[in-house]
């Protein structure tokens, strides 16, 4: 019986040497990759001056936009562009853009997606254009929205934020500058 005890026994007589510094784990532990952060990009640095392209003194077209996947339930995506200076200013509302889609190009919106009402009543992307001489910071929010959202072009754009927000699972923004 002495003998059985004594070869369970965990002092086997043998040391073990530290590792070298060349040595590294024998068994690599498994890892998951990070999920990379909801993000979104345009064509200028951040809070870096917008194009004029894109802002009321040029061709008033909306800048090209790419955003990294939102997070697991994700249905759609939804775009605003808000002037900071004046909140009350809705440049760009858009809401249903497919979960597929992670970028819209210079001056589109995606088939299937719906855009709020500017200023003048019409369903459009509406160019920043601060007052002559001042410069204005507006922020791009992507979100990723749980759901599609009942909601048509020309909607008050007001009415069509609160239900983006409602349903929003992540936001990623953006800052830029302009003037006139």
């Amino acid at each position: 019986m002495l003998a059985l005890v004594a070869s369970c026994a965990r002092d086997d007589g043998r040391t073990l040497r530290p590792p070298r510094a060349d040595q590294g784990e024998s068994v690599a532990p498994a890892t998951t990759p990070a999920p990379q952060p909801f993000a979104v990009t345009g064509p200028w640095p951040e809070g870096d001056r917008i194009d004029a392209r894109y802002t009321c003194s040029g061709e008033n077209v909306s800048p090209p936009l790419s955003w990294t996947a939102g997070p697991e339930g994700t249905v759609t995506y939804a775009v605003t562009i808000d002037d900071l200076d004046t909140p009350e200013a809705r440049h760009w509302v858009v809401a249903n853009i497919d979960a597929a889609t992670l970028a819209l190009g210079e001056g589109t919106v995606p088939t299937g997606a719906v855009v709020a009402a500017v200023a003048d009543g019409s369903a459009r992307y509406e160019g920043p254009c601060p007052p002559e001489a001042e410069e204005h910071d507006y922020v791009v929010t992507v979100y990723a929205v749980s759901q599609v959202l009942e909601a048509q072009n020309g909607d008050d754009p007001a009415t069509l934020r609160a239900a983006i927000e409602g349903a929003s699972i992540a936001e990623a923004t953006t800052e830029f500058s302009a003037s006139r």
